[in-house]
């Protein structure tokens, strides 16, 4: 049984880590339990499947120092520095507070996130310019940047959309309360 320190401090971060982890295909426990424990064996479990499915930074090699356990505070240290983690959470020492181990596994696994993004869309790209359409790469990007215009007009249309059911809701709450005043 965990101690309350040993919780996640962060509760929103819980369910996007869980939820994240289970639409990477991790086998592991995705539970929200699990996430807000964020036991360093959990941390060490998460950190080698996001880096050895996702994020590759590290070659095998170099991979073989997460795999001891415990993990040792130089090498989850040295990695979260090489993924761009903040040096509040990257400093040389086993993460102590809750908070803390919460704030490193989130960052693990967005950045497996992004990573998995990016080779999705990398694959889409190059699944486009497989195809015998004679589109060249930049003819691609076209598509890409128009489909982005296109995106961010729709979301322009209808945020004009709910200022024009906000005004309106306005109104008719003016009107109500008018009438229940008389």
């Amino acid at each position: 049984m965990s101690s309350r320190s040993d919780l996640v401090q962060h509760p929103r971060h819980v369910d996007l880590i869980s939820s994240t982890l289970e639409q990477l295909g991790f086998q592991g426990d995705v539970s929200s339990d699990a996430a807000m424990r964020c036991t360093d064996e959990y941390i060490q479990e998460v950190l080698l499947f996001c880096e050895d499915h996702y994020i590759r930074e590290w070659d095998l090699t170099e991979r073989d120092s997460l795999r001891f356990f415990p993990l040792p505070p130089e090498a989850l240290s040295s990695y979260l520095s090489s993924i761009g983690c903040p040096s509040s959470l990257a400093a040389p020492r086993r993460p102590s507070s809750g908070a803390v181990r919460s704030q490193a596994l989130y960052w693990i696994v967005l950045t497996a996130a992004s990573e998995a993004h990016a080779d999705a869309v990398r694959s889409d790209v190059e699944r486009a310019g497989a195809f015998p359409l004679g589109m060249k790469c930049s003819a691609v990007e076209d598509v890409v940047e128009a489909t982005g215009a296109l995106r961010r007009r729709y979301i322009d249309d209808l945020r004009e959309l709910q200022h024009e059911i906000n005004r309106r809701i306005g109104l008719a709450q003016e009107e109500c309360l008018g009438r229940a005043g008389r």
